[in-house]
């Protein structure tokens, strides 16, 4: 008892670990950028660095789809899909249904950290941004004017930041997301959903510790819904192996992600930014693009012409956005023309659960979401317009093999036939993908993608040397993702202490 309790009282503590994202949710065909810290809670002194402490730090992204058993059986699904993720996936912690019901449909593979090479370049101490201290002007021009040495500079600092290195492992992870994939959604039959899965195994324990960070994956832009490159989004793929993602990593426990200037370093924090191009009203209709735009001519099942349908921002159409359904009926003098007397239109959505055994297609959830109806005269009415609110909690178009949910607009048209009347239906299909952010939208400025990493200013990594291999275990592209580690950088500097204080 003694022996045991002076173990544990000399044991090394347990490193925490850190995961942060560098956006709330990625694009379906995007890259996920992240930064992984494992550091000391208590900043104590005589701590080892973690990296001495660690057997094994392993990395790796899932994206899961976990099936409801009261319209799907797990194991009919598991008889169509061979493969079932890393090997590590099988360890991770999970309850019995959990594990029953849930099948990998994604993932990268797992990569030891430890076993990569640190970062040549970016040490904080190398590359860290100095401000310009100008004189106090209310001290007179006889004042004495104040060093702007590198100390004095940074004296609101903690001496701590000198080895980073000493006080944490800090690796930056960039994966690709297939345009496959299925986004994120949760419905009544099944729910997608995709994590960062981080296993550390410290050397005096016996059991690894499991962190888990989970992420949005959202679809397609609404701009490249007609892209003929870009493929539908299909789910689980049948008799083929869990897809494997490209998933890179960079070691750069001695410094921040990215590249950060001192304007940057030393900007204000609580900065707001509004998208004022929402999804609300009509702002996210194009006026020079055709696909927002459908004009048809509605007939009587003889061939006679009732009025001109024009539907605008139906497809693609964001949750949270509205669309209008425009009815041009002829003059009352033509004989040609049949006359009505109403029209209406639904908004509606249905969920179809998809069963390898049994029944194919099974509805189990049926979505309204608005309507709208008017009164025609046919003696003076010459235009109907009809808006209908797509709500923000509307699920988005999806299409794979667990899950099928399609959104339409059913329109109704009343009609003279005889001595009686007739209803027209129709059936118009919407796309409902995820509106964009605001900082998704490029408003002409300059390409942030084109700002040249710290690697290319010291002459190292891709775009400095044409003969740079991709093979290099050092390799790690950061043009395109280069918003990202600002990011990212910006918040290692605040958790590391890195962000001088203002002097008063």
């Amino acid at each position: 008892m003694n022996r045991s309790r002076s173990a544990r009282e000399k044991a090394v503590p347990v490193p925490e670990v850190e995961i942060v994202l560098s956006r709330p949710s990625y694009r379906i065909g995007g890259t996920v950028v992240g930064t992984v810290r494992v550091f000391w809670k208590n900043n104590d002194e005589g701590l080892p660095p973690p990296r001495e402490v660690l057997h094994s730090l392993d990395l790796f992204l899932v994206g899961r789809c976990r099936l409801d058993p009261r319209w799907h059986n797990a194991k009919d699904f598991q008889k169509m899909y061979r493969g079932s993720g890393p090997s590590l996936l099988q360890a991770l912690p999970q309850s019995p249904a959990e594990r029953n019901n849930t099948i990998p449909i994604w993932s990268t593979e797992p990569v030891n950290v430890l076993e990569l090479y640190e970062r040549r370049e970016g040490r904080w101490d190398d590359v860290k941004p100095k401000p310009i201290r100008l004189p106090n002007r209310k001290q007179g021009n006889h004042a004495k004017k104040p060093s702007v040495s590198a100390s004095s500079s940074y004296s609101t600092i903690s001496d701590a930041e000198e080895r980073l290195e000493d006080r944490q492992l800090a690796v930056t992870f960039r994966a690709e997301l297939d345009y496959h994939l299925p986004h994120t959604m949760s419905c009544s039959s099944c729910r997608y959903f995709y994590t960062v899965v981080v296993r550390m195994w410290c050397s005096d324990e016996d059991q690894p510790r499991w962190t888990q960070m989970p992420f949005t994956v959202l679809t397609k832009a609404p701009d490249d819904m007609t892209d003929n490159n870009h493929h539908p989004n299909e789910g689980l793929y049948a008799d083929t192996p869990v897809q494997q993602g490209d998933c890179q990593i960079m070691v750069h426990s001695s410094g921040l992600p990215g590249a950060l200037t001192a304007s940057e370093l030393h900007q204000y924090d609580g900065q707001l930014t509004v998208n004022r191009i929402g999804p609300a009203l009509y702002r996210h209709v194009r006026r020079q693009d055709p696909r927002h735009l459908q004009t048809m001519r509605v007939a009587d099942p003889q061939g006679r012409s009732v009025c001109i349908l024009s539907i605008i921002g139906a497809t693609p159409i964001c949750p949270g956005s509205r669309f209008l359904l425009k009815f041009d009926f002829a003059k009352t003098d033509s004989d040609n023309w049949v006359p009505c007397y109403q029209v209406s239109a639904c908004l509606q959505a249905d969920e179809f659960a998809i069963r390898p055994a049994g029944p194919k297609r099974v509805r189990t959830r049926h979505h309204q979401f608005d309507t709208a109806i008017e009164t025609v005269d046919p003696e003076c009415t010459d235009r109907v317009c009809l808006d209908l609110l797509l709500p923000l909690d509307a699920p988005c178009t999806i299409e794979t093999d667990a899950v099928s949910i399609a959104t339409q607009c059913i329109v109704d048209i009343v009609i003279e036939a005889g001595r009686g009347y007739q209803n027209l239906r129709l059936e118009v299909p919407c796309q409902v993908v995820d509106g964009l952010a605001a900082y998704e939208r490029n408003d002409g400025e300059e390409d942030i993608r084109q700002t040249p990493s710290i690697a290319e200013l010291l002459g190292h990594g891709p775009g400095a040397d044409d003969t740079y291999d991709e093979s290099d275990p050092q390799y790690f592209r950061t043009r395109d993702i280069s918003e990202d580690l600002k990011l990212l950088s910006l918040h290692m500097a605040g958790r590391c202490g890195l962000r001088p204080k203002s002097l008063k």
